[in-house]
């Protein structure tokens, strides 16, 4: 629901190689690379490439090398891959990493942007993480991908563990446009939240006349796909109205009230509106936070006057 804003700098990707690599020397599984003619861009696949690959280049190199692509290895090399390719034994590394990383948010999840994700100390000084990663091309079928950092997802454990689980992302030429690891990543502008409504938002007099639903091209088989995966009409209907809730206080409280009430007092409107309406709605700091994609779409819906999109 929300784009990943990972540094696109190079030290950033250094760092997590740096972080995940087995040993400094990586000649070992970069030979088997070169062995099986394995490029990216006409260049050679190396570990330092493989696990900084963007999402898609993920895709490309996919579809290239296919499923279970390890299956060819002869048993010296199955030994040298599963060493350095190993999520299971990495995990822990790469949780630590996106802990560690002050530039990258870890807040909500990034799937649902409902649950909190996040890291705290216990009670023995050690770091736990309250999040889960997600593969968005499943590790067992591609395994070589399983430690790639933009085939990773930070979620919360309902949407990776109980609406996801085992399900797998339609891989079309689209895709990347719902992935939030993506550059291509869309999703935020081709999916609203929406208030339906056939009058002026003032003139409502029953809050529960209105409806929020879901507005998207629905011939978007990959939105479609998206929102049946993770349950995502069916969980926001559950907290409707944390919306409804925005939309009466915009029925309550007018422009031109607002505007009344900055001349009498001699604030800003500005501050008015961060007050009435939530200060969430207009500072960056917060474009992470729980179900903000739900309640700044509903307000720009309304028409609430400088809410971020």
């Amino acid at each position: 629901m929300i784009k990943i804003e990972y540094p696109t700098d190079k030290d950033f990707h250094t760092d997590f190689f740096i972080a995940i690599r087995s040993k400094k020397d990586t000649s070992e599984i970069d030979d088997i690379f070169k062995r099986y003619n394995l490029k990216i861009n006409n260049d050679d696949l190396t570990f330092e490439k493989l696990v900084t690959l963007t999402f898609e280049e993920i895709i490309e190199l996919s579809k290239i090398i296919g499923k279970k692509n390890e299956d060819k290895f002869n048993e010296t090399e199955i030994t040298i891959f599963n060493k350095w390719i190993n999520y299971k034994n990495k995990r822990e590394k790469i949780n630590q990493f996106l802990i560690d990383t002050k530039e990258v948010v870890l807040n909500t999840c990034f799937y649902c942007n409902m649950d909190h994700i996040y890291s705290f100390i216990d009670e023995n000084d050690e770091t736990r993480n309250h999040f889960t990663l997600d593969h968005i091309l499943p590790k067992g079928e591609y395994k070589i991908f399983s430690i790639c950092l933009y085939n990773l997802i930070p979620s919360c454990s309902p949407c990776n563990s109980k609406f996801k689980h085992n399900k797998e992302f339609t891989i079309n030429d689209n895709l990347n446009t719902v992935i939030a690891t993506s550059t291509n990543y869309s999703f935020n502008k081709d999916f609203k939240f929406k208030v339906y409504y056939n009058q002026e938002v003032e003139k409502f007099k029953d809050i529960n006349d209105l409806k929020i639903q879901s507005n998207y091209d629905k011939t978007n088989i990959n939105i479609k796909e998206y929102l049946r995966i993770f349950r995502i009409k069916e969980r926001y209907d559950f907290h409707e109205n944390k919306g409804l809730d925005i939309v009466e206080k915009r029925i309550n409280y007018s422009d031109s009230f607002i505007e009344e009430m900055s001349k009498l007092t001699g604030r800003s409107k500005e501050d008015f509106y961060r007050d009435l309406f939530g200060k969430e709605l207009f500072d960056k700091e917060y474009n992470t936070d729980p179900f903000i994609k739900f309640k700044r779409d509903i307000a720009n819906n309304i028409g609430i006057k400088g809410v971020l999109s």
